[in-house]
């Protein structure tokens, strides 16, 4: 299918940190390790053929320097991306995050911080499909046809407790376990949305809120506004990034576009 993929993207503090330890990469654009965020919407729109692919790196460790970890994510991603435009499938991405997951924790090696670590939320486009990559807990949400669901899975250990301990993130010690990225493969559907986020977006906003403002308000740029002024109002307590997508398929003048 011959279509565009339109963006709106931001990264917020929050109302409560100090500090940003979430990054991205949209379009070429990334943070640098020390952020306050940045205070606009960027928006924009990528060609099928491009390859687009979008991210969102969540970094934990509070004082960790869990912002050197998602840095990493999005630097290397952004390198893997100059080097080579072609169509990327799961096997692809997942190898990638394997080498951000040695990259992290070679780097938490040197400085001798043994706990420091990233998210990893992924979609790639190519002409007919969209690959889904992800690990630990940041949500890549689609919707379509009026439903919202969640594509990504949550790789958390199952407690009581209101946010559990990751059992997946990018910085696993390597003598531990080998990370198992999830990934699938999903066909590219016309007028489909998707949301990519950091929990600062999903843990201030219901899952219905989110539909309601994904459907209802159709200028990508504000949508995105309006989903990161919510979190905002809602409490912001957290580091707020997010990526709003949509599928746009053109039609070709004169001909029939199959």
């Amino acid at each position: 299918m011959n279509y565009i993929v339109s963006y709106g993207m931001s990264c917020n503090m929050g109302n409560v940190r100090k500090y940003n330890q979430d990054n991205f990469w949209c379009d070429g654009r990334y943070l640098e390790e020390i952020n306050r965020g940045i205070g606009e919407i960027y928006c924009g729109a990528l060609a099928a053929n491009e390859n687009p692919v979008f991210a969102v790196f969540d970094g934990m460790g509070g004082e960790q320097k869990g912002e050197a970890a998602s840095y990493i994510a999005a630097t290397m991603l952004d390198r893997v991306m100059k080097e080579n435009d072609k169509p990327k499938d799961e096997a692809f991405f997942s190898g990638l995050f394997r080498q951000i997951n040695a990259e992290v924790c070679e780097y938490g090696n040197s400085i001798g911080i043994h706990n420091i670590g990233s998210t990893g939320a992924l979609l790639g486009f190519s002409r007919n499909k969209v690959t889904v990559c992800n690990i630990g807990d940041s949500p890549i949400l689609r919707l379509n046809n009026g439903t919202l669901t969640q594509i990504s899975v949550d790789h958390v250990l199952a407690t009581d407790r209101k946010k559990s301990p990751l059992t997946q993130f990018l910085g696993v010690p390597l003598d531990e376990f080998i990370i198992e990225p999830h990934t699938a493969q999903i066909p590219v559907c016309d007028k489909d949305r998707y949301l990519i986020c950091s929990d600062g977006v999903t843990d201030m906003i219901s899952r219905e809120e989110i539909a309601k403002i994904m459907t209802e308000v159709k200028d990508i740029g504000e949508c995105t506004h309006k989903l990161l002024s919510t979190a905002l109002n809602n409490g912001g307590v957290d580091n707020t990034t997010l990526i709003v997508l949509e599928i746009k398929k053109l039609k070709l003048f004169g001909k029939i576009d199959i």
